[in-house]
């Protein structure tokens, strides 16, 4: 029986389930890719089968990760992390700095994937699978406020339907989660598809993650912009693109009805915020608060702008800015991030950090380019979390970092499997 659900997993390819410890593999990824839709502990123990398989094949196939270690995405993203360590060294508060590296604890996704690239799609349907249970959390979470209990799991504000989740963290994961059924849910008949693409973005909208907002938004613009300009001859994607349009209109309408006053409380709130810290000079807010820190984030980046304060030194350097200036640190709310991942990185790391972070992420997006759009959902769900980063510091966050080393090693794989595939005419082994 768990053989048959493995080569079911493994959909094209059920040739690479033939024996005990090969069936154990496919069905380990898929438990993974459930994890990466749970909260972080479950997460954790879920990659614990899929490292332990590996390990155990790394005796007879060691030898194959050379390759790995010398394409250029692994290049700049060890280059990246060398750079990280080194900045330890004048880091204010190196242990959260070592806090921040802990992260990298995800890179085994990497050798897991490229000694076994047949794992790519059990992982991926394993991704859908955990963040349909990810949907059923906020269902819940929705469903006890409307019979006026309170969800003992969770300490959520009533407008923040995340389920077991941080909001701001499910937003960002949602991005990404949107991004992945996006690009099958236009250009193919998955029905399937244009289901979870539905619940990612009714899920991302019940998070109240107002960045999430924006970045879900522009990935549905983005969708429609596209199918345009690929329709400027073929009458059946402008038709898509109407209908794109008009099932996203009725989507995001349906779910501001049902989720009306959670929405409205959002959107009102983001308004006094701004209006407070932009005319009053009032920063004491949710809002405000994330104003200060893109501030001193950019005090810090001018400040060192070529290596910047150190690995994990954001806030410490922060504290000491705000004693030398007589400010009371509970007066402003400055988190161990800038809750913005591009000037959190120029901040700490300096422009030979954010450069190196950029160049790994533009060779993943390269990786990931499709030959169809309609297998662009590794690639647009690396958009969607890059966009997110805006509004989000990604890499120091062990949820959103585990998605985002998982996305980078499958569109890895899918450039590996380009480069071997023989090219059209050419002679068959």
């Amino acid at each position: 029986m768990l053989r048959a659900l493995a080569q079911s997993l493994l959909g094209n390819a059920p040739d690479a389930c033939r024996s005990p410890r090969e069936t154990a593999q496919v069905l380990a990824a898929a438990a993974f890719g459930v994890g990466l839709g749970l909260p972080i502990t479950p997460m954790e123990l879920a990659g614990i089968p899929l490292i332990l398989l590996t390990l155990a094949a790394l005796p007879a196939c060691w030898r194959s990760l050379g390759s790995l270690i010398r394409t250029p995405f692994a290049l700049a993203l060890l280059a990246w992390i060398a750079w990280a360590l080194v900045a330890l060294a004048w880091s204010p508060d190196p242990e959260h700095g070592l806090d921040e590296l802990a992260n990298a604890r995800w890179l085994w996704v990497f050798p897991a994937l490229w000694l076994a690239p047949h794992l790519a799609r059990p992982m991926l349907v394993g991704i859908a699978i955990g963040f349909v249970l990810m949907h059923a959390s906020q269902a819940t979470q929705f469903i006890l406020q409307l019979m006026g209990n309170e969800w003992i799991a969770t300490k959520r504000l009533p407008d923040r339907v995340s389920g077991w989740s941080q909001p701001a963290v499910a937003g960002s994961l949602l991005c990404a989660i949107l991004g992945l059924h996006l690009p099958r849910a236009v250009w193919s008949a998955s029905w399937a598809s244009r289901v979870l693409a539905a619940l990612a973005l009714i899920g991302l909208i019940a998070t109240g993650t107002r960045g999430a907002w924006i970045v879900g938004s522009l990935m549905l613009a983005g969708a429609v912009a596209v199918l345009i300009v690929l329709g400027v001859r073929s009458r059946e994607q402008r038709t898509r693109a109407i209908i794109v349009t008009l099932a996203g209109v009725m989507i995001v309408s349906a779910a501001a009805v049902a989720l009306q006053d959670k929405v409205r409380s959002r959107v009102d709130e983001a308004r006094r915020e701004i209006a407070a810290a932009l005319d009053e000079g009032n920063k004491h807010t949710s809002t405000g608060g994330r104003i200060v820190m893109l501030e001193w984030a950019l005090e810090a980046a001018q400040a060192e702008p070529v290596v910047g304060v150190g690995t994990g030194g954001y806030r410490a350097w922060v504290n000491e800015r705000q004693a030398e200036r007589g400010i009371n640190p509970n007066s402003q709310r400055v988190l161990d991030h800038a809750h913005n991942t591009y000037l959190h990185l120029a901040a700490t790391q300096g422009v030979v950090g954010l450069l190196l972070f950029l160049t790994a992420a533009g060779l993943a997006l390269r990786n990931a380019w499709p030959a169809h759009p309609r297998d662009a959902g590794v690639l647009t769900a690396l958009v969607g979390l890059l966009l997110v980063g805006a509004f989000d510091t990604i890499p120091v966050n062990a949820q959103t970092s585990a998605l985002g080393v998982s996305l980078a090693a499958l569109a890895l794989v899918r450039s590996r499997a380009r480069l071997r595939a023989p090219e059209p005419g050419a002679p068959q082994a």
